[in-house]
């Protein structure tokens, strides 16, 4: 199920237990730029006493654009970065795509069952921080639409309880027109 949308020019987006918000202080401490050069195999960062979730995007399949965010009745997040003619055939095939052969991915702690997902560059909480939408429903967008005028929100996901394991596919062409990258976060037990 579709629930909300990132917009991303190559900013890296954090995904973390929403209490973890207020230890994020990438606009305070200026640290952005030290998450932006990490290596592309490194997909989680310590935050606070907890680990945060690193969405990075590359380039590729577009520099700027919508991250779709999905959920399903299985535990599982899916950040989906896409480009091609027809946005909404790309979109469930990035979702139905099975993962390469890859090491397992790391764990995110979602002890509070709240995920705050947001722009590195940003603060987690107070004046430097941006605005957070809570996860709604929503049709599959039909278009990549354009960058709106309004700041740029976090969102907010209400998620079981418990660990998480996070897998990456940063870059896939399955052929044809379809590109894209996806992030997905999968529950596997109770905290």
């Amino acid at each position: 199920m579709h629930v909300g949308r990132l917009y991303t020019c190559g900013d890296v987006f954090l995904a973390m237990d929403a209490t973890l918000r207020a230890s994020w202080l990438g606009h305070t401490d200026d640290v952005y730029d030290e998450v932006c050069e990490l290596d592309e195999d490194v997909t989680s960062i310590p935050v606070g006493p907890g680990r945060a979730a690193l969405i990075a995007i590359d380039g590729r399949p577009n520099d700027e654009g919508w991250i779709e965010v999905f959920t399903s009745g299985r535990g599982t997040v899916a950040f989906v970065f896409a480009a091609g003619q027809d946005y909404p055939a790309t979109l469930p095939a990035a979702l139905a795509h099975q993962h390469r052969d890859s090491p397992v991915g790391d764990l995110i702690s979602l002890d509070s069952g709240h995920l705050a997902v947001f722009s590195a560059a940003t603060d987690g909480a107070g004046p430097y921080s941006s605005e957070f939408v809570p996860a709604r429903p929503a049709p599959i967008p039909v278009a990549a639409a354009p960058l709106s005028s309004d700041p740029d929100p976090g969102v907010l996901l209400q998620l079981e309880p418990g660990n998480y394991r996070f897998d990456v596919e940063p870059y896939v062409e399955p052929g044809g027109d379809l590109r894209f990258g996806r992030w997905t976060l999968t529950h596997t037990t109770t905290s």
